[in-house]
């Protein structure tokens, strides 16, 4: 099971929230596998509140793709372009 989420602003609450939902859907779902999330970002720099209570999920359990990083990246599959492609539109500040 994979959780996804993309966030393009900056949230200094994300963090929280999203594990607390992610944990609540765990409970409420009454999931007995395996599960992994992939968080869908636009850049290293977007503020998104402190890591530090949630570093060992987010180094384990937690795949971030930043969208920024496709932008030297050549030959993108039709998914990863539509991503780029989806990143660069919403292009502003980190809120």
């Amino acid at each position: 099971m994979v959780f996804a989420e993309a966030q393009m602003q900056g949230d200094e609450r994300f963090y929280g929230r999203y594990f607390s939902q992610l944990f609540l859907l765990l409970c409420q779902y009454q999931v007995s596998h395996d599960w992994r999330g992939l968080l869908i970002l636009r850049n290293r720099e977007q503020r998104l509140g402190v890591e530090l209570p949630y570093r060992y999920l987010l180094d384990k359990y937690i795949t971030r793709l930043y969208l920024s990083d496709l932008q030297s990246k050549e030959n993108l599959s039709p998914n990863l372009a539509l991503l780029h492609d989806y990143g660069s539109a919403g292009k502003g500040n980190d809120g």
